[in-house]
């Protein structure tokens, strides 16, 4: 991975620079796996109806996957 980049998780494309900017996939990944749990944690334990632009984009990411799974 630190030759090639990780590419996408979720999508196609298997190398290259990924979207995440923030971040190192190879050196943060302990801290990126807590960031992961705490952001599954608040949607399980919150109503998004509070947080609209939340819920969109997370409609769209489940979408997204969706549309992967299928054409698979």
């Amino acid at each position: 991975m630190q030759i090639r980049g990780p590419g996408e998780f979720i999508g196609t494309r298997q190398s290259g620079i990924p979207d995440l900017i923030l971040a190192d996939i190879v050196r943060d990944a302990d801290i990126l796996e807590i960031a992961r749990d705490a952001a599954f944690d608040f949607v399980k334990n919150h109503d998004l109806s509070n947080y609209p632009a939340l819920q969109k984009k997370i409609h769209q990411k489940v979408e997204e996957g969706l549309e992967l799974i299928a054409s698979g």
